[in-house]
């Protein structure tokens, strides 16, 4: 079984990857917020409609 052990440019590599899989983590989140947030938004707005009803 071979393993590969990074040397010190291997470590800056990892912390990149680490740094872009975050990255596109927070993306994600943003977005399910941004989808919450309209949704919220047009819940508000039919139940403002219905009031003045």
């Amino acid at each position: 079984l071979a393993q590969h052990i990074p040397g010190p440019g291997g470590m800056e590599g990892m912390k990149g990857a680490a740094a872009r899989i975050a990255l596109d983590e927070r993306g994600q989140k943003l977005g399910e917020l941004e989808e919450r947030t309209a949704a919220m938004m047009a819940s508000a707005d039919s139940f403002s409609k219905h009031a003045h009803d």
